[in-house]
């Protein structure tokens, strides 16, 4: 099927510059293409000639995405357990959807699919029926106090098979724990009180917002009263809002923390509120627990604590006097203590958690008596399946809920339960229950040039991983010489020395001297004469690029060796850590696994620079000093003697092997920054570039001339295949329709069997993307590849096996894969 550029019935332009093509109808989906004559000589980099479009061949029947193994990512925002089912509990994460259970932990699975944003925050169901799921969301990267107008609600009616758009008013923002957002109002002696229209769904909504900058205040209490189709300013509109709970013992009642230090009671659901803060002290209060029979009882922790001061709070009269409650609460070993939670079954039992707290003091502690004392509660460190808990701590901004038999359950450094159900040991203790929670940003994925079945997957906070199945299943491939250990917080000792040199001489000027080895895996190498010859480069952890280096292994991953890190023809080093900036793309030649480029960033003037080495990692030269970061680098499969690199802004090519003094620019007309690069395998001299909002370019001379396409329809989501067929609104996601839409390509691969074939997909940050799409005939028409399964559609990397079985794309919900063909 074709894909149409403009919209139907209407005339567009491609590209407003001299020689671009004018699409002057779009009727049947035929493409009327006429050259405009240029007046004038053509730049280095133009557009291509047109190319008169083709009838694609049959569609192929494709199955569905399969997602791959993972043991779980960190940053779960929220937690919401059944009403009468204790084994389904929902996971909501800071980027990578939300995650669902039906076996009490045991797996987890992502039920995000057509969901319209993935950081999340607080989620909750509603109480008439609990297939109904509300999610909030925020859709920027600011500050923990910034939040502001980018807040969103989304609903799910089916128990997150699919999604809604709901509301973009208020604001959240954007941590974990999140926000304690939502109240939807229950009458037990009266179950129709709040379903008027007797549907089963909850006609009155409560929400506690986060204003933070934003002019006008979108924070403090919004109310809707006909199911979330329309909702209102009641109160405290300038106001952070960090709590927002519900008092059991009477549906009117309702209890506010703030940012600013506050405690509010409301009697009359929402609508007006009385400040109750009194003597308490705490300066950033975060959470609050409600006894379920006495309103009057109340306790209050803190995210944000002062150092010596109680970090819980309890009251016994409404909020007129507050004393401490906080016995074995060390606040000046633990600055943050974000949520409390009250024991169905007891309520003088409770339990606080963690943020930043020593290993050894981090996690749930517990209270048996109000308050009065507080114990940590014991925590294994191993999964249930005997491999060991991959943060080897029991800590991580944990949020916590309780299902209804009683048996807990935590997130924020992946997820936990308790207790542990292992009778034998005679101990009940919290134990990961994290397999299946994704929330894991794979940056690259890297299949074996020679045997399909092997997979290496780099993730942003970890060392690498292998795969020997085709991503059935992976396992950590650190290994001896791998910079960090296993906890990833400790330099590896093998590793380590290599720095004593040059430790000896700048130690002193370095201001991090622990827990500088945390970092992820960006990009992979492999070999084409030896696959047991792998290069791998890592950087800081979460995308961040204060240090890192390249690692070389001569047995496929088993043990690993720093290469670079001389003082003598090796890398620049930050003169703040003592070690290199971060990397993060690798290109190897295809006929000398001796010859490698290695792109590193340097966040403080924000450029990169391009090394080569030609004895396998022994020296290293800088063959490029680049003035943006660099996006890209490719070495082509047919020449080993061209290359090409991009930065943010441009395009280099070199013909000579990537020498100092080689390089030239063939950067496309136009002003966008440029987010990946693709050589094609059939044909010297046909490049892809993927862009930052501009779709993508494409060039079949080596850069003389390139074609642009910016794919309007595929990122508006509305069509499937290329068609006018819109898709369904089960799979089409669920946008908001005021957000701007991005256009950006952040993945490309080529299809090693047809040729003028290869795939893109994209990433829109915070919200949800398209998915993968086929491109043929000379990048001129689209197909979207299938949704199903899909369940997380902001994609990083994509890679093809090499008879082009199989497609992988890495997510920030681990990888998924797609069977293309038979082999």
């Amino acid at each position: 099927m074709m894909t149409c550029f403009c919209k139907r019935m209407a005339i567009a332009l491609l590209l407003l510059i001299p020689g671009i093509l004018i699409l002057t109808s779009c009727r049947q989906n035929i493409l009327d293409i006429q050259p405009v004559p240029s007046t004038e000589a053509l730049p280095l980099a133009t557009s291509l000639p047109a190319v008169a479009p083709s009838v694609p061949e049959p569609e192929q029947e494709l199955l569905s995405w399969q997602r791959l193994d993972t043991t779980g990512g960190g940053g779960q925002t929220g937690i919401a357990t059944h009403p009468t089912n204790p084994d389904i509990v929902y996971m909501a994460s800071d980027n990578g959807g939300l995650f669902k259970t039906e076996n009490g932990g045991d797996t987890w699975f992502s039920v995000s699919s057509n969901l319209g944003a993935y950081r999340l925050g607080f989620v909750t169901l509603d109480p008439l029926n609990p297939e109904v799921i509300y999610v909030t969301a925020a859709t920027d990267y600011g500050l923990i106090t910034s939040g502001g107008a980018t807040g969103e609600i989304y609903r799910s009616l089916n128990g997150g098979l699919s999604w809604e758009f709901l509301s973009d008013h208020m604001g959240f923002q954007n941590s974990f724990p999140n926000q304690v957002s939502i109240v939807i109002p229950y009458d037990p002696d009266h179950p129709g009180r709040f379903d008027q229209d007797n549907d089963g769904l909850s006609d009155v909504i409560v929400v506690g917002a986060w204003s933070g900058p934003a002019d006008p205040p979108v924070g403090g209490i919004w109310r809707s009263e006909d199911e979330g189709q329309t909702f209102t300013h009641q109160a405290l509109q300038d106001r952070n809002s960090t709590a927002l709970r519900a008092f059991a013992g009477d549906v009117n009642v309702l209890f506010l923390t703030t940012h600013e230090g506050e405690v509010y009671r409301s009697e009359d659901l929402g609508q007006g509120w009385v400040d109750v803060t009194g003597n308490m002290p705490l300066a950033h209060p975060s959470d609050l627990a409600v006894h379920p029979t006495n309103k009057d009882i109340l306790y209050i922790t803190c995210r944000w604590c002062q150092a010596g001061e109680p970090p819980v709070w309890k009251t016994t009269d409404g909020g007129q006097n507050w004393h401490p409650a906080a016995t074995g609460l060390d606040s000046n070993e633990i600055r943050s203590f974000p949520r409390i939670l009250m024991d169905r079954f007891d309520p003088n039992t409770l339990y606080v958690t963690t943020l930043g707290a020593p290993a050894d003091k981090g996690g749930v502690y517990k209270s048996t008596d109000g308050g009065n004392k507080w114990h940590l509660m014991p925590a294994r460190l191993v999964l249930p399946d005997g491999r060991p808990y991959y943060w080897y701590q029991f800590e991580g901004g944990l949020t916590i809920g309780q299902a209804i038999d009683g048996r807990l359950f935590a997130g924020g450094g992946g997820g936990w339960r308790y207790p542990d159900g292992d009778v034998s040991d005679g101990l009940e203790m919290w134990e990961p229950a994290t397999l299946g929670i994704g929330n894991v940003h794979v940056n690259t994925i890297e299949v074996d040039p020679l045997d399909d079945t092997i997979l290496y997957q780099g993730i942003s906070d970890f060392g690498p991983y292998k795969s020997i199945d085709r991503g059935l299943s992976f396992h950590r491939i650190l290994g001896n010489g791998w910079p960090v250990t296993v906890d990833n917080f400790v330099w590896n000792g093998p590793y380590y020395s290599n720095y004593r040199k040059c430790w000896l001489r700048c130690s002193a000027s370095c201001k991090e001297r622990r827990r500088v080895a945390a970092g992820g895996t960006t990009d992979f190498a492999i070999s084409r004469q030896d696959p047991n010859i792998v290069y791998s480069s890592f950087g800081s952890g979460s995308g961040r690029s204060n240090h890192g280096g390249v690692n070389k292994s001569t047995d496929g991953g088993k043990t690993w060796q720093p290469v670079g890190f001389q003082l003598k023809h090796g890398f620049e080093l930050n003169p703040e850590t003592c070690v290199p900036y971060g990397f993060r793309h690798l290109a190897i030649d295809p006929t000398n696994d001796n010859i490698l480029f290695a792109a590193m960033e340097i966040p403080p003037t924000q450029t990169g620079k391009l090394y080569r080495t030609t004895d396998g990692g022994e020296t290293w030269s800088e063959v490029y000093s680049a003035s943006s970061y660099v996006t890209g680098i490719e070495v082509s499969a047919l020449d080993p003697d061209l290359i090409i690199f991009t930065t943010q802004t441009d395009v280099y090519k070199s013909e000579q092997g990537g020498g100092a003094d080689s390089w030239q620019v063939i950067t496309p007309p136009g002003d966008f920054h440029i987010r990946a690069v693709e050589l094609s395998p059939h044909k010297v001299g046909v490049y892809v570039l993927g862009t930052n909002d501009h779709g993508i370019y494409y060039t079949a001379d080596g850069g003389i001339a390139w074609r642009h396409n910016p794919l309007e329809d595929l990122f508006a989501q509305r069509l499937y295949h290329g068609s006018d067929q819109h898709l369904d609104a089960a799979i089409a996601t669920a946008l908001n329709p005021k957000a701007r839409i991005l256009r950006n390509i952040s993945a490309i691969v080529f299809d090693p069997v047809t040729p003028d074939v290869f795939y893109v997909a994209g990433t829109q940050y915070s919200r949800a993307s398209f998915g993968v799409a086929k491109i043929t005939n000379a990048a001129q028409n689209w197909q979207r590849l299938p949704l199903e399964g899909l369940a997380h559609r902001n994609i990083f990397d994509l890679a093809i096996d090499s008879s082009g079985t199989f497609l992988y794309a890495g997510t920030f919900d681990g990888t998924y894969r797609l069977r293309l063909r038979e082999p």
